[in-house]
């Protein structure tokens, strides 16, 4: 599902962070994107404990959280 699994140092920092939407845009480009990618990746290893439709949401926000992670990836390229 995930274009790019988060390395352990990135998965690390984010779930290390309490992040509010300010503290979100504070992060470079590149942290908002491991952000993304890691709190899609949490949410994929939550739906494979997961049944029935809390399944199916977890995998929802999965590919919600991986679709900005793409999108924000792209800016960062055509801005470079």
């Amino acid at each position: 599902m995930l274009s790019h699994s988060p390395t352990n140092g990135e998965w690390e920092s984010v779930m290390n962070q309490n992040l509010d939407v300010a503290g979100f845009w504070r992060l470079s480009n590149n942290g908002r994107v491991a952000h993304c990618r890691a709190m899609a990746a949490e949410a994929e290893r939550l739906a494979v404990s997961a049944g029935g439709d809390v399944r199916t949401s977890y995998l929802g926000l999965a590919s919600k959280w991986s679709e900005l992670a793409h999108e924000l990836a792209s800016i960062s390229r055509r801005n470079s």
